[in-house]
């Protein structure tokens, strides 16, 4: 340390400190996932020798690579962008980490592919659409079809929405944060419909 030099460390050293500090994530599983399918590619590698060429290799090979094949699917379809990116940003947050730990100097560049589509605009249902999308789905699936339409609520907070979190003189229903995707409690107006 006089000398001013520092010692190198490997990427699976980085990725054990590093998912030390992220136990609680929410992502944990997924981050697992990844970082199982990147071992072989970068086990072994010093930090310092994990270059931008070698990350857009890897985001090229994980595109090429089929996703797991669904039951009744007929082919498995390629790994999608946006699955290969949230790997890369996984790269990215372990070589930050590592970088405000003294481990690494200075961060390679992550190019990302660009697929040459734009990002589609969101659309909403027109009053039409909607009706005919109603018309077409079974009797039992139409009262959770409508109370999602009213309140803009993912299906499985529809499904498990329990009459305890539902006041019919305020006129308002909620979920807690522990059963919303973003863990913030979400409620809505009851309208008359």
């Amino acid at each position: 340390s006089r000398l001013g030099e520092k010692p190198r460390r490997r990427w699976t050293e980085a990725v054990t400190r590093w998912l030390a500090d992220k136990q609680s994530k929410r992502s944990l599983r997924k981050d697992l996932h990844n970082l199982r399918w990147l071992d072989p590619h970068l086990r072994g590698r010093y930090l310092d020798e994990i270059d931008s060429d070698l990350l857009a290799d890897l985001l090229t090979k994980r595109m090429d690579e089929p996703r797991v094949k669904r039951a009744g699917a007929k082919d498995a379809a390629p790994t999608s962008r946006s699955t290969a990116e949230k790997m890369m940003a996984l790269v990215r947050s372990i070589l930050r980490a590592a970088q405000s730990w003294g481990w690494l100097d200075r961060l390679p560049a992550i190019k990302l592919i660009e697929n040459g589509k734009p990002k589609e605009d969101y659309r909403w249902l027109t009053q039409r659409e909607a009706e005919r999308l109603h018309d077409e789905l079974a009797e039992h699936l139409r009262g959770p079809y409508l109370f999602s339409l009213a309140t803009g609520w993912r299906e499985q907070n529809v499904l498990r929405l329990e009459w305890s979190r539902v006041d019919l003189d305020r006129r308002v229903a909620w979920f807690a944060g522990s059963q919303a995707k973003g863990k913030r409690a979400i409620g809505a107006p009851l309208s008359d419909a």
